[in-house]
């Protein structure tokens, strides 16, 4: 009973679609820096212009279509050529040749994203993001959007530094750049469609970036709570990806076994129920918080923050003589600076950082920004060294956990 119970919500969760996150926003506007962090916390993105990639590639699904509306677009290898597929969009006129090879290729993409989320429904993940630049712009009916996403995340930036990013790319003109904003939707416009907006253009850069994605990945948690607690009942999204030894993967299922079935059977497989390690049923990993477990909190602290007094003696010897080359002065810049910018509040390597910066320019000690950066990781591999503090029974309890195959991490 216990066991049929436990599976209960790994099939209700391989049964239900998850929640789609449509990703979009204009060239340059940090696509590519959200959909980064959201594979770095481990979700699934599919992007919309690699799937046209691997659809252009030799072999691929959009190859004979293409060619036959353009025959010269046929590269040596037998793929698209994505430069002579440029020129003979032009030759033909650029706006009807534009719609028809949309005609081709859109749909194809579509399926991808479609067989995408199916994958990812299978195997239980409560929240994927689908990358599509042209998200409102394909999507035109609001109906059809919410058909498509069940939210909409827009990343922006101001006009100015779009410009900036977009210019600094190799082979990037000012007219390649200004035909491709005239092909997309306003951003005041796209902001009003949207769901959730992501300004990526702040002073601090990626930080504040991250804040706000982790702000509205929360909310989406919260405004998405069964699905989300369906999949926090799922170990596998921290297992390996090849199930354990002589465990039946689902594609060694019957092949008349529901999907939902299926997809169970290879989550237990990856959990390794009904393993019998000596001690270790089933646990495959086991992590640690750091300080007051591993080692007390204070005395590596302390130390560090004495290592970075006498780090700002040595390089910013006009704000020593000033009295503010001091950790107290540097907290209460922290401080002030978490008020000014409320994004930043819960990350103290930004705010660190950025008080160095201001210390440096209002005491004109005249540190590169190069120079900053060495600052920061020298503190931080003074604030990481705990040589000395371990508890007396750390390592030997991390050696035993690693002799017995449990894969050991920190948090």
């Amino acid at each position: 009973k216990t066991s049929n119970m436990t599976a209960l919500p790994l099939l209700a969760s391989a049964a239900v679609r998850p929640v789609v996150v449509g990703l979009t926003g204009g060239i340059g506007m940090g696509k590519s820096t959200a959909t980064t962090w959201f594979r770095r916390c481990g979700f699934a993105v599919h992007d919309s212009d690699a799937a046209v990639h691997e659809l252009y590639a030799p072999g691929g699904g959009a190859v004979d279509a293409v060619c036959e509306a353009f025959p010269s677009a046929r590269s040596l290898s037998g793929g698209i050529d994505r430069a002579a597929l440029s020129l003979a969009v032009v030759a033909v006129g650029r706006e009807a040749a534009l719609a028809r090879l949309e005609a081709i290729v859109h749909p194809l993409v579509a399926a991808s994203r479609a067989a995408f989320i199916e994958r990812q429904r299978a195997a239980g993940e409560w929240l994927v993001v689908i990358d599509v630049p042209l998200l409102f712009e394909t999507f035109a009916d609001e109906a059809e959007l919410r058909a498509e996403v069940d939210v909409a995340l827009l990343v922006t930036a101001p006009a100015e530094v779009q410009r900036a990013r977009v210019l600094a790319r190799p082979g990037m003109t000012v007219d390649k750049f200004e035909a491709i904003v005239a092909r997309q939707m306003e951003d005041a416009q796209k902001r009003r469609r949207a769901d959730y907006v992501v300004d990526t253009g702040l002073s601090n850069g990626f930080s504040e970036t991250r804040a706000q994605l982790a702000a509205c990945l929360e909310r989406l948690a919260t405004q998405h709570s069964i699905a989300f607690q369906r999949w926090c009942a799922l170990p596998s999204a921290i297992l390996p990806d090849t199930p354990p030894a002589n465990t039946p993967a689902a594609d060694t299922q019957p092949a008349d076994t529901p999907p939902a079935e299926a997809a169970s059977a290879s989550i237990r497989a990856r959990r390794g129920e009904g393993e019998t390690r000596a001690g270790w049923a089933g646990v495959r990993c086991v992590t640690f918080d750091l300080d007051d477990t591993l080692w007390p909190t204070l005395p590596p602290v302390l130390a560090a923050a004495a290592e970075l007094e006498r780090m700002l003696v040595e390089r910013m010897p006009k704000a020593t003589a000033a009295g503010k080359a001091t950790v107290t002065e540097l907290r209460a810049g922290m401080s002030s600076l978490a008020a000014e910018k409320p994004l930043l509040q819960h990350d103290f390597t930004a705010l660190r950082r950025e008080s160095l910066r201001r210390l440096n320019a209002a005491h004109s000690d005249g540190l590169t920004d190069g120079q900053l950066d060495e600052l920061m990781d020298d503190f931080v591999a003074a604030r990481s060294n705990v040589t000395g503090h371990l508890y007396d029974d750390v390592l030997p309890a991390l050696r035993a956990l690693r002799a017995a195959g449990v894969c050991v991490g920190a948090v």
